[in-house]
């Protein structure tokens, strides 16, 4: 029954909320929605042509009103079309939601972690979800620079000059106005927060204490 074809779609949803993130993106589901929703909508326009067939053949009592066994099967069509036109805005919102918690979520990589997506984040992602990302962080770079601020800084509150911090991963030396700075994996450091504030983002550092 057409009911069951939203099954798949509900399906696509319960991946989102499963993931940390998002899920890896799930073309070949979303293609097996898109084919159901196809099906739907011919078995709709069937519905429609024998609605059409059966109201062009129905006779008309001597007191105007349709046969009764016909009007029957006329309501039956309507109960099966109903059916049918929920399944098909079922799988279509659904796929929308889908679609657009995903670009939510890369917009707000963007914001947290910077306009470098790492290799685990892109195996992630579609082709054209990788492109969003990519065209996003070209407005928003374009229009920070014509405005002369980062909106991306300012992770903390600006009386916070200098952060405790973790290295989570072997990053390597890096130059600061202090001089160099070797972050080794595991290693702890207390650093001016606006020098190493992108490093935050991508999570190569996790801050331990604001001062």
């Amino acid at each position: 029954m057409a009911y069951t074809i939203t099954n798949r779609a509900t399906e696509l949803i319960k991946e989102l909320k499963r993931s940390d993130w998002v899920p890896k993106y799930n073309e070949e589901g979303i293609n097996a929605v898109l084919d159901e929703m196809d099906d739907t909508m011919e078995k709709i326009v069937d519905i429609y042509v024998g609605m059409e067939e059966v109201t062009g053949e129905m006779p008309e009592s001597e007191e105007g009103q349709v046969d009764e066994e016909k009007e029957q099967i006329i309501s039956g069509y309507n109960t099966i079309l109903n059916i049918h036109h929920c399944a098909f805005y079922h799988d279509k919102r659904c796929l929308l939601a889908y679609l657009k918690h995903r670009l939510g979520k890369i917009r707000d990589y963007r914001w947290e972690k910077g306009n470098l997506l790492s290799d685990d984040a892109q195996s992630l992602l579609s082709k054209g979800e990788i492109q969003f990302f990519q065209k996003y962080d070209d407005l928003l770079s374009s229009y920070m620079q014509r405005s002369g601020f980062d909106l991306t800084s300012n992770m903390y509150p600006p009386h916070s000059l200098y952060v405790e911090v973790v290295a989570t991963q072997d990053v390597g030396e890096i130059m600061t106005p202090s001089g160099a700075v070797n972050l080794e994996k595991n290693s702890i450091h207390y650093l001016r927060l606006s020098d190493i504030e992108y490093l935050i983002r991508q999570g190569a550092l996790k801050v331990k204490k604001v001062n």
